[in-house]
């Protein structure tokens, strides 16, 4: 059952994600996604140990950079920011499935932080709705939260308000 369940996450998911042994650190399955982050084929990924993967070395990273070394220290998840060979720094999250293992969760650095942006957007339009009962008043804002700058991804829209 926590097989199927750690696969059906690592096939589905839109980040990149890695099943790990903790005490080895080698990656035993991986995504497409994760191979595409990296720049290396997904072949090259599975088998090999992730401070291979995501710093390019062959010894294990400080414990204070390791997220996977943190979980086996006896946190339930640690995070890290990652770098190889002058990628896109990796946001990396390990998350404890059970006593040998971990599942590590990447994204870019750029896509955690618009993630941020996102939600911060989110909650700025959840305060003002619920302070006005002008139904004008949370149209505007809505439509220029999620509109302006990066917005939430939406271009620029009009909305008429007809009685």
């Amino acid at each position: 059952m926590l097989r199927d369940y750690c696969h059906a996450v690592i096939d589905h998911s839109r980040e990149g994600v890695a099943l790990v042994e903790v005490g080895s650190h080698q990656i035993l399955d991986a995504n497409p996604v994760l191979a595409e982050m990296t720049g290396l084929p997904l072949e090259a990924v599975v088998g090999r140990s992730c401070h291979e993967i995501f710093k390019n070395q062959d010894f294990p990273c400080d414990l204070a950079d390791c997220p996977v070394g943190q979980v086996r220290e006896g946190r339930i998840e640690a995070d890290a920011l990652h770098v190889r060979d002058g990628r896109p720094p990796l946001h990396v999250r390990a998350v404890r499935i059970d006593e040998a293992r971990v599942l590590l969760f990447c994204s870019r650095q750029a896509d955690f932080f618009h993630q941020a942006e996102e939600l911060e957007a989110l909650q700025y339009i959840s305060s003002l709705v619920h302070r006005t009962l002008s139904i004008d008043e949370v149209l505007h804002t809505i439509l220029t939260v999620v509109t302006a700058h990066t917005g939430l991804g939406f271009h620029r829209a009009f909305i008429l308000l007809l009685n």
